[in-house]
């Protein structure tokens, strides 16, 4: 999806209020040239653009902005950040190179944190020049298509920062990703999976026709597939995340988030479809989650 003051908020596991509104962002009229290609992640054809909105080619079908609630799972793991570091939520530097519609500062300032680096930048072209800005976390939800999340991923590793990337559930069942992190790197990685799938916004801009198959339907957001946070911050310790969000693999459901210290224990329901783990339940089984989805919704 996205290429893409400080009031206190309830642990995200421990949430069962309203979540917050997603702050309204303006929008304007598009105006575009475009080129198709392939996807080698979905195999689809793709329209890519050069616009007034992003000075960089962009797939029309990747502006799906990420949803409040998303952001509101890792406000822990922030603070957590923040602290290791000294500073407070509106002084923690965050860097999401991923513009789209530009709706992470205006969410994130409504949990407290105005220290958001988002700009309509060729990300890219900042690593190459080596003009990428001064920050204390990566916190991203990268387009889905192309290469962007192999490319995501190699410059996490690279770039030694704690990182927080929303990335679809199939991400670590591909060769890319070992590729990418690097073992280091992938054995240091743990996941915070939502019970609730997370719905992405497609901005009003985007065109029916091309850009979103949401939208195209009459719906408003779209979810295609689970989606889940992988998270690499060296200085939390496992006893601190099994305190925070409960002990790996043993899942409450009656709580917003699950902590994975492993794919291993990711979540049956969320694990990715080539994860040989993944195994069907039984007919029982499958109905007791049926019921159990329907009382969710």
């Amino acid at each position: 999806p996205s290429q893409d003051d400080r009031p206190p908020v309830s642990p995200p596991h421990e949430s069962k209020g309203e979540i917050h509104q997603e702050p309204k962002m303006p929008s304007s009229p598009p105006s575009a040239t475009s080129t198709t290609t392939s996807s080698k992640n979905t195999g689809k054809r793709q329209r890519t653009t050069e616009s007034a909105r992003h000075p960089f080619q962009v797939d029309e079908a990747d502006h799906c902005e990420t949803p409040v609630e998303a952001y509101h799972d890792v406000v822990q793991l922030l603070d957590f950040i923040a602290k290791s570091l000294g500073k407070k939520r509106d002084t923690l530097r965050i860097y999401d190179p991923y513009y789209c519609d530009g709706g992470v500062k205006a969410k994130m300032a409504s949990l407290g944190f105005t220290g958001v680096i988002n700009e309509n930048e060729d990300f890219y072209q900042n690593i190459e020049n080596n003009t990428i800005p001064k920050h204390d976390v990566l916190l991203t939800n990268p387009p889905y298509s192309g290469g962007h999340m192999e490319k995501l991923l190699t410059f996490g590793a690279k770039n030694r920062k704690p990182f927080l990337f929303l990335l679809p559930h199939f991400v670590y069942t591909k060769e890319y990703y070992d590729k990418g992190l690097g073992a280091d790197t992938v054995k240091s990685v743990f996941y915070v999976v939502p019970q609730k799938r997370y719905s992405y916004l497609p901005p009003s801009w985007v065109a029916v026709d091309t850009g979103s198959t949401a939208l195209a339907k009459g719906k408003t957001e779209n979810s295609p597939f689970p989606s889940f946070w992988y998270c690499r911050v060296p200085a939390m310790s496992d006893t601190w995340l099994t305190k925070t969000l409960g002990p790996s693999g043993k899942f409450d459901r009656t709580k917003r988030l699950h902590y994975a210290s492993c794919t291993a224990h990711i979540p049956r329901e969320s694990k990715g479809e080539f994860d040989s783990s993944k195994k069907r339940p039984n007919p029982r089984a499958r109905k007791r989650a049926l019921l159990a989805s329907k009382k969710r919704m």
